[in-house]
């Protein structure tokens, strides 16, 4: 399981050899499109503990912010924002969603999954509330996210192969980004990566933070 503090990222492309990036250079890498990127865990922490959506793309740290996170158990998905949505309605977040990505920020939704029933069902539903950018209802509201994190992989599952599929192929309109955030001794993600679909790599070390694996 994640742990409930902000996360800071360190990203390479897959299949691209690249060095480990350190983040005082974070600003020379936004505009640097071969090079690696930083993301962070956004949503672990209330607004006084972490700052507002804005605040964080605003910083100029990062390229890609993940929401954490949207958990799934069977065909039941919660959003759990800490306290950044007291009232229980995240659709105020969509004009600071929309503010990063005018930034050139890209804004993941990150799950973390206990069980999945029909992986082409989530897959759809994701694509509809969160990145079909149509969905007025949504819990996020009309925004259209870049891309979905898999944060939770502890869990041993045939459905990753089957929900990878099923995210990037949600709709042939444009790219969904798809990133995974496994253990390194642990190796049930492995089939999902062969596809050539998972764009990212978040891997556990053993600090709070995440390398991703080249």
């Amino acid at each position: 399981m994640a742990s409930k503090k902000q996360v800071l990222i360190l990203l390479l492309p897959l299949l691209t050899l690249s060095s480990i990036i350190k983040p005082s250079h974070a600003n020379d890498r936004l505009t640097n499109a071969n090079s690696g990127k930083v993301a962070v865990y956004w949503g672990q922490k209330s607004e006084s503990g972490e700052g507002n959506l804005t605040t964080t793309c605003d910083s100029d740290l990062y390229n890609i912010v993940a929401l954490a996170y949207l958990h799934v158990y069977g065909n039941s998905t919660t959003l759990v924002l800490s306290n950044h949505c007291p009232s229980g309605d995240c659709k105020a977040l969509a004009s600071e969603i929309q503010h990063c990505q005018n930034k050139g920020i890209q804004v993941f939704l990150s799950l973390e999954i206990d069980a999945i029933d029909d992986p082409n069902s989530l897959g759809s539903y994701l694509y509809d509330e969160f990145l079909s950018g149509e969905s007025e209802s949504g819990l996020l509201g009309p925004v259209a996210l870049d891309g979905i994190d898999l944060a939770n992989l502890d869990q041993s599952t045939e459905s990753w192969v089957d929900l990878v599929k099923a995210i990037n192929g949600s709709t042939q309109e444009r790219k969904i980004y798809i990133s995974g955030a496994p253990r390194c001794e642990l190796t049930n993600f492995d089939s999902a990566i062969a596809t050539g679909l998972v764009d990212y790599l978040f891997v556990y070390t053993m600090a709070n933070t995440r390398r991703a694996n080249i």
